[in-house]
């Protein structure tokens, strides 16, 4: 059986680089390479020197951390809780003391009550200050006093109690059945 020509398709690989320089098929000898210089190191005696004089220790552990690894790390990780947990904000903020207009004290008068009728209807006389003529009132009764408009809640034996809507302080006043109304001062 005839050998095809080589490079033909069916012709056989030629034998690997290795096995023709062995068997004397190929030459090795080639032209490569730049010829070293005179005045260059070329067993590199200087490169030595220099490694024995700089602390290249190897490490015990390759994937341990450097020191300032170690320590950026260290500084990241608690960076990172501080962000995940939302650290030691203080986010109160003080409520702004405002007077609390919700209520307001207002100095009442004296009140008086001179007269009861009970019966088949109750009605008071109420003097709603001093020198003031008095008011026929029954349970009901509304009464304008300034900016205040008060209500009679009940009438009893010996008392009549208002009370009025809003923010102002007092909200009810008990007037208690008096005779003449005694006001400091005067004298003689």
């Amino acid at each position: 059986m005839q050998q095809a020509p080589p490079g033909t398709p069916g012709a056989p690989l030629p034998p690997p680089p290795s096995i023709q320089a062995a068997s004397g098929l190929l030459d090795p000898i080639a032209t490569a390479g730049v010829p070293v210089p005179e005045g260059i190191d070329s067993n590199f005696q200087r490169m030595k020197a220099l490694a024995r004089r700089s602390n290249l220790g190897g490490r015990t552990d390759p994937f341990a951390l450097l020191p300032a690894e170690a320590r950026y790390d260290r500084e990241q990780a608690g960076a990172r809780i501080l962000n995940e947990l939302g650290g030691f904000v203080n986010y109160y903020e003080p409520p702004e003391e405002v007077q609390d207009e919700s209520e307001i004290i207002d100095p009442q008068p004296p009140r008086r009550v001179s007269g009861i009728v009970l019966g088949e209807a109750v009605y008071a006389i109420l003097h709603m200050g001093p020198g003031a003529p008095g008011i026929v009132v029954r349970p009901g009764t509304r009464i304008q006093e300034g900016p205040t408009t008060w209500t009679v809640v009940s009438i009893d034996e010996d008392k009549v109690v208002l009370r009025r809507d809003g923010n102002r302080r007092p909200n009810m006043v008990v007037v208690r059945l008096s005779g003449t109304l005694q006001l400091p001062g005067g004298g003689g």
